[in-house]
This record gives structure tokens, sequence and C-alpha cells, in this order.
């Protein structure tokens, strides 16, 4: 029986270094300058497992703190009225769906900087 090959997760350093640059990104829901760069986690499980970088959405400090806090589903629930170009605010989505747009807009904010 031969092994699976390792999954290998996407990685760019560069995006990822990008949050500690001044000027470089905004918060995706306030405008703050410097926010941190939050990974989207929702969906992937197991023990110290990170999602790709692509799933890095920029958010400033408090919020990032916030959605540790209470949950990223609660925080998204709460906040993602806020992302612009959403579509209208509702709150019946389920919670994958509500991710999956989440993951949406994290993988379009990812495309649009790395196509500069």
């Amino acid at each position: 029986m031969t092994a699976m090959p390792k999954h290998k997760t996407f990685r760019d350093k560069k995006y990822v270094a990008s949050f500690k640059m001044p000027g470089e990104h905004k918060c995706l829901l306030t405008g703050a300058p410097m926010p941190d760069g939050a990974h989207i986690r929702y969906g992937f499980y197991g023990a110290r497992m990170k999602p790709p970088d692509y799933f890095i959405v920029p958010i400033a400090h408090e919020l990032h703190t916030l959605q540790h806090n209470i949950g990223e589903v609660r925080f998204w629930r709460e906040w993602w009225w806020r992302v612009p170009d959403n579509y209208a605010p509702e709150t019946s989505f389920s919670d994958a769906a509500l991710m999956g747009i989440i993951k949406d807009k994290a993988r379009a904010y990812y495309n649009q900087w790395s196509e500069r």
C-alpha cells in the first residue's frame, strides 16, 4: 500500500509579509491603516492547521482580537455587512454559506493584491 502524498497548503511569503508594511493594506471593514492579517479558518479542521494564505483578510487589530475572542462565525455574522460590495444584509444564511461568502471575498482580495 502506497502512502498518500501530503497536501501542500498554498503559501505566499510576500503577501504575509506585506501586512507589516505601512500603507500596503487597510482594514477591509473600517479602512483603518496597518491592519492584521486574519486567516479565515472555517472549514479547516485539525490541530494547528492553517488555511491557505489566500484566505487572509486585512482587519484592524482590535477586530482581529474580537474575532478570536467571540469566534470566527459569530464575528463575521456581526461584521460581514461592512465588507465592500457584499450581498444584501441577510441573517438567514447558514454558517457554511456565510463563511463561503467571506472566503470568496478573501480570495478576491488576494487576487487583486497579487495582480498589482
